[in-house]
């Protein structure tokens, strides 16, 4: 049997160039939602919400004080520039989380949930538009 000495400070270094590529496909956001919305097909309360993003593997992942969700997004990119938020459509006073920006140069699309095609369909039975009453942006951390 033989053996190849890597000498420690190789070990290190790789180590740390693993971290550091893990690291930069994730991109995290805090922000505090005063209300109600709906994540894909949960309902989360008002709080305040760490978002993780995995650009790479194409999620990402909700998490409150109580509960959270894993959702599956499509990314568009935007300016580096951009500031993190949050984007929710609001449909009189149900809200639906459609955006996150990370501010790393990626927004981060939601698929529209049943829950949000439901509100839609309500919207235009009652003779509207069906799009949202409004766009409602929080800025994130």
């Amino acid at each position: 049997m033989s053996f190849i000495r890597v000498p420690a400070g190789a070990i290190v270094l790789t180590a740390s160039m693993a971290l550091a590529a893990s690291s930069a496909r994730a991109s995290d956001v805090d922000v505090n939602v005063p209300f109600s919305f709906i994540v894909s097909a949960k309902a989360l309360p008002p709080g305040t919400y760490h978002v993780s993003v995995d650009a790479q593997q194409g999620k990402m992942f909700v998490r409150g004080l109580t509960q959270g969700v894993f959702v599956i997004t499509n990314h568009l990119s935007v300016p580096d520039t951009a500031e993190p938020k949050l984007v929710f459509h609001r449909y009189g006073e149900e809200y639906v989380l459609r955006e996150v920006w990370t501010g790393d140069g990626l927004e981060n699309q939601l698929p529209e949930p049943r829950r949000e095609k439901e509100l839609v369909q309500s919207a235009r039975d009652a003779g509207g538009s069906g799009s949202p009453s409004e766009v409602v942006v929080i800025a994130a951390d």
